[in-house]
């Protein structure tokens, strides 16, 4: 991968490699590099068009259940909904 604007690393130092280069083998990340630093020879190459990389970071934070639930209307049942916290839903019985 080519072409960064920044590679930030997620190693012990947080390395920033200004206009940098990730190498991969086999899946995972086997050199970075900085603009000034050679590119390795590569079978493919993509460029990272002027974007951000952060190689080794893996974001846990996701809610990819929701996109099963993105475009589904709940059915109508003709009651309004209440909100609030359930003593104030109980209080209104």
């Amino acid at each position: 991968m080519v072409g960064a604007r920044l590679v930030v690393t997620m190693n012990d130092d947080r390395q920033l490699l200004p206009g940098g280069w990730v190498a991969v083998r086999d899946g995972f990340v086997s050199a970075l590099g900085g603009s000034v630093d050679p590119v390795p020879p590569a079978d493919a190459v993509l460029d990272a068009a002027d974007g951000l990389v952060t190689p080794g970071f893996v974001n846990t934070h996701h809610h990819l259940y929701q996109n099963l639930t993105r475009a589904f209307a709940p059915p109508r049942s003709g009651r309004r909904r209440t909100s609030g916290c359930a003593s104030t839903r109980l209080a209104a019985r």
